[in-house]
This record gives structure tokens, sequence and C-alpha cells, in this order.
């Protein structure tokens, strides 16, 4: 009683709680954010995220979480405000650099999109998320066609990936 078991109700108080508690404190863990947009509104994540970011004025999580479900919406300057709040509170935190670079791209501000995913490169941790990170930058800057840039990226991804032979075809 009381475990992650199939087969029960996904959308009962006890569950709706654990991935509010899940989201509360990873606000990119996209899986508790599914969970949570399959039982109740976006506009009632909306209102919660933003009473509870009143409610705590120095919440970076909250507002991270505010900024991906109005980028979830298609509302990416909204987003982008949020996670500029996010931003002035846990400046050394990759994770609203990266959602402000998406956001960016796709409002196809280049050059803004560029500079979020740089900081969020600077400040990530793990090597996948850094790969990730590098292959939207050589994306952004193929199609900008700023190929000096688009080379160093992908030199930086070379080195994380040395044994990569798909991308020593690229």
């Amino acid at each position: 009683q009381g475990g992650w078991v199939t087969g029960r109700n996904p959308c009962n108080a006890t569950m709706l709680g654990r991935y509010y508690d899940l989201l509360d404190q990873e606000p990119e863990n996209t899986w508790a954010l599914g969970k949570l947009l399959k039982c109740t509104s976006v506009k009632a994540l909306i209102a919660r995220y933003e009473r509870l970011a009143k409610a705590s004025p120095q919440s970076y999580n909250h507002r991270v979480n505010l900024g991906l479900l109005h980028a979830g919406q298609k509302l990416h300057e909204q987003a982008i405000t949020y996670y500029l709040q996010a931003i002035a509170l846990k400046p050394l935190s990759h994770v609203a650099h990266y959602y402000q670079g998406e956001s960016y791209r796709k409002l196809q501000k280049s050059d803004d999109a560029e500079k979020a995913y740089e900081k969020a490169l600077g400040l990530a941790s793990g090597d996948r998320l850094k790969k990730d990170i590098l292959r939207k930058l050589i994306d952004l800057t193929m199609v900008s066609k700023a190929m000096e840039k688009s080379r160093k990226y992908f030199k930086a991804l070379l080195a994380l990936e040395p044994r990569n032979r798909d991308l020593r075809v690229e």
C-alpha cells in the first residue's frame, strides 16, 4: 500500500501529491509533469505555481515550472520571463539557462538562444547534458551559417565522444 503500483488510479490524491513533490524538487522532471498534465489542466497547474511562487518569492523551482508550463503552451516570451526570474535566484544552475535557450530558439532569436545555451553548457556537469547542449549549439550555428562557431562546438562534442564513428563522419 502506498507504493508506485500500476493499476491504481494515477490521478488520485496520493499520486498527485507524489507528482507534485517530484516536480517541486526537480522542475526538469518531464515524467512527473506529463503525469500531472494527464490529471489536471495546464491552466490549473499555472495557477498553482503562480500561487506558490507568490507565496515563496525565493523559489527557483516554481519559476522554472512556470516557464516550462508556459513554453508548453507556446507562450515563450512569458516562459523567458520566468526563466529570467529563476536565473536571478539561482544563476549557477544550468536548468533555467537551458530552457531559456530552448524558448529563444523557438522564437528564432538565435543570438539569445546561443548565449543561453553557452551559459548552460558552462554550468552543466554531466557529459550527456553537455552533448545535448553542444548538438543544439551546432544546429543553431549551422542554420545561421556561423561555420567557425559550428566547428568549435563540433570539436567540443568530438572531445566528449572520441570513439563515436558517426561524429567523425559528420
